[in-house]
């Protein structure tokens, strides 16, 4: 009896010596890691300002979490990541303008290394003088898309405009509420808020994440999947719920209101890392506990193209060309876990967006409004 309390005493000065331990690993990280200034989404809370016109802070400087991505962020004087450059309108060129979310933001990347950065090299190398403009923010959607064009679009004066749409999340900004029984997975829940409020955490769950075979452990065993929640995978169900119905008619009034400030409006519908890789499908689909006859891949951007052609509006869908070179070469355009592009997913979008300009261009010119020797923008072929 004497040495089974024994076992237990010293069991229990062990556990405490291991709490206080953590406990002083905790108040260090927060006098002097840092490790505070990042939001669950991985962004410095110090980058947002509401006053900006992007909601970005002028002039920041500061890097992502170091974790399986990394990497500087340095926004512009005008409030975007993007470098230097005037923003007045200039009738010698011609001015494409990208508006999006983190994945035109390069989420996880040197700006110099995203889809729209590498589209602008491309098309330079057609044009010189040619501009596109990046006005991407993470974490938004399509309402926050139609303000920032109202707001910035008289003033820039695009003569295209290229939205990025996000099928994993752009919905879920616009729907109402979402199924309560469909909502993220419990371990998600869990991780989000130890994110938030244990800065020991993310200091130890970050790093681990930098070492590969960590990652493909974690992702092995289904502890971390990179899955950015259950409407990542609504939003594919064939049968669409009345919140998800009234979302794309949401979809709709913004894409209309968008169409009628920029007539060179052009839809780009990026896929999740689930609609492109089966194999992580077949996982997102055991983690929802879904019957994968309840999900078509294709349904969103069969669904966003039918939209687009009603409204007269170009639309390019990255779906196909990108599931296709990963079928061919095996070589992932995403992260690991992340679930944004990787820089070969960022190369290829902007090989997918360069091919469908060249396909409208006329043999003397490109097809923008407002460019000389040019046809219109909406010569690009819908769905393309």
């Amino acid at each position: 009896m004497k040495r089974a309390l024994h076992l237990l005493a010293n069991l229990g000065i062990s556990l405490t010596a291991f709490v206080l331990v953590l406990v002083i690993c905790e108040l260090v990280l927060r006098a002097f890691g840092h490790q505070d200034i990042y939001t669950a989404s991985s962004y410095p809370k110090e980058l947002f300002d509401s006053s900006s016109v992007s909601g970005m802070r002028p002039g920041f400087v500061g890097a992502f979490r170091s974790s399986e991505v990394e990497g500087e962020i340095r926004i512009n004087s005008v409030g975007f990541r993007d470098r230097e450059r005037s923003y007045k309108p200039d009738s010698s060129t011609c001015r494409v303008l990208g508006i999006g979310d983190s994945f035109g933001f390069a989420h996880g990347l040197p700006p110099d290394q995203g889809y729209l950065a590498l589209l602008e090299q491309d098309l330079q190398g057609i044009m010189p003088g040619m501009e596109v403009l990046n006005a991407c923010v993470p974490g938004r959607g399509p309402n926050f898309y139609l303000d920032l064009l109202q707001r910035i679009g008289p003033e820039v004066r695009p003569d295209v405009v290229l939205m990025g749409f996000f099928v994993g999340n752009d919905l879920d900004g616009i729907v109402a509420q979402r199924d309560p029984h469909r909502s993220d997975p419990g371990i998600n829940a869990n991780k989000t808020w130890l994110r938030r409020n244990i800065h020991l955490y993310s200091f130890v769950a970050d790093r681990m994440k930098s070492i590969p075979f960590v990652r493909r452990m974690l992702k092995g065993y289904n502890i971390s999947t990179g899955l950015i929640g259950a409407q990542a995978i609504d939003v594919l169900r064939t049968e669409e719920s009345a919140d998800f119905k009234a979302g794309w008619e949401r979809l709709e009034d913004v894409l209309r209101a968008m169409k009628g400030l920029a007539p060179g409006l052009v839809v780009v519908a990026i896929p999740t890392v689930e609609q492109v890789e089966s194999d992580r499908l077949v996982q997102a689909l055991e983690r929802l506990e879904y019957q994968p006859s309840e999900v078509d891949v294709r349904h969103p951007m069969e669904r966003l193209s039918r939209m687009c052609s009603q409204l007269g509006i170009a639309q390019v869908d990255l779906l196909g060309p990108m599931t296709r070179r990963y079928a061919k070469d095996h070589e992932a355009l995403y992260f690991e876990i992340d679930p944004h592009f990787n820089a070969r997913g960022h190369a290829a979008a902007a090989d997918v967006l360069a091919a469908a300009f060249r396909s409208g261009m006329a043999s003397n010119g490109i097809p923008m409004p407002n460019c000389p020797r040019t046809r219109s923008i909406t010569s690009l072929p819908r769905g393309s």
